[in-house]
């Protein structure tokens, strides 16, 4: 498992960036291209910069934070999201799914006190260190027959999705029931919804 600083939203660029077109295949950008940039893979530490070319020689960036330019090879810049999507609160809808872009967005959502995420239906939980009036019987009862994805992501939405589905599981049909091959071996038992918590 490889240990994950988040940094800090970058400042975005006011300005369009003016880069001169030196030949050799390097190409012109034509305005600020936000992005997550690395000067050491092993290190997975990614920081926000902003592409000024791209080329034979690799990506040259400039760093948000420090200012510093870096010539780096494309795998160490990874494409950021829009700011618009700083707070999205299902992480499969971001357009770029890379790890930093995860990682901020979660950042973002923590720092909102935002501490649920889905990730399509899958919850994301992050310990906000202490304690949040998330739980009462008023929460409870906002989420109750909601589907998921319809109200902000919570526990609640997520416990009340597997109930219902074990409802609807017991007005189906039972599954057919594969032929064994010994006729006194008990049938074994399908089609039984199950709730796991971990």
């Amino acid at each position: 498992m490889h240990a994950v600083r988040w940094m800090a939203p970058p400042v975005a660029l006011e300005h369009w960036l003016e880069i001169g077109a030196t030949g050799g295949g390097v190409v012109m950008a034509t305005g600020p291209e936000p992005c997550w940039a690395t000067l050491d893979l092993a290190a997975d530490e990614w920081q926000p910069a902003t592409v000024v070319t791209r080329g034979a020689a690799g990506v040259e960036v400039l760093f948000d934070t420090s200012g510093s330019r870096a010539t780096l090879p494309p795998a160490q810049v990874l494409p950021q999201n829009g700011p618009e999507q700083d707070h999205t609160p299902d992480l499969a809808q971001l357009v770029h799914l890379s790890e930093p872009c995860l990682l901020h967005t979660l950042g973002c959502r923590y720092s909102e006190g935002a501490i649920y995420s889905y990730t399509g239906t899958i919850l994301i939980a992050l310990n906000p260190w202490r304690e949040l009036s998330l739980y009462s019987e008023e929460q409870l009862a906002r989420y109750r027959d909601q589907p998921l994805g319809s109200m902000p992501p919570h526990l609640f939405a997520v416990a009340d999705s597997a109930f219902r589905g074990m409802r609807q599981a017991r007005r189906c049909p039972p599954p057919l029931r594969p032929r064994l091959a010994h006729p006194s071996s008990p049938l074994p038992r399908l089609g039984r919804p199950a709730l796991l918590s971990l």
